[in-house]
């Protein structure tokens, strides 16, 4: 599809979600429709974002071999941080056992994360997310688990865009 070019589709809302976009809409003085596709642009951002992440923690997790990962990721080359990722995953399973019976309760994953990951890290340092990751899985965590944990029970933050992490007093 060229750059301008639009196509018009049909759009049913719920009536309450209606009467709340009209209000946003007068209150902001934006028209409904500008917001709508706002809206649409966004939501299809973070689900193309949320689908790379997924990918690219299978192809991590060694759940797709190279060629599914390319292929599913549209591109020609594995980026350099991501094969360091997959190296690591591969190391710690060679070389030790992988921690996979994580904790469910919050008071066990506070513990864990203070007596074992943070030291991990140094807290003045930024972080992408594919070295958090190598550091996880070298020395044998879950990283995708582990690394929400850091940033849902705020020892880390993160951008925006989930590109870099840092400690939360840093």
């Amino acid at each position: 599809m060229k750059k301008n070019e639009t196509i018009q589709v049909g759009l049913r809302i719920d009536k309450r979600l209606f009467d709340r976009l009209e209000s946003l809409s007068e209150h902001i003085q934006i028209d409904r429709m500008s917001i709508i596709r706002e809206a649409v642009v966004n939501h299809v951002l973070h689900l193309e974002e949320a689908f790379r992440d997924a990918i690219t923690e299978d192809y991590v997790r060694l759940r797709l071999n190279d060629d599914e990962y390319k292929k599913k990721a549209g591109i020609k080359e594995i980026p350099y941080e991501i094969r360091i990722a997959r190296k690591a995953r591969l190391d710690s399973i060679a070389g030790t056992q992988v921690i996979t019976n994580l904790p469910k309760k919050e008071k066990q994953k506070r513990q864990i994360i203070e007596s074992r990951i943070l030291k991990l890290f140094n807290a003045n340092e930024v972080y992408s997310e594919m070295q958090v990751n190598e550091i996880l899985c070298r020395h044998g965590f879950d990283a995708g688990e582990v690394r929400r944990w850091l940033v849902d029970l705020n020892y880390f933050k993160r951008t925006l865009d989930g590109s870099q992490y840092k400690f939360k007093d840093a």
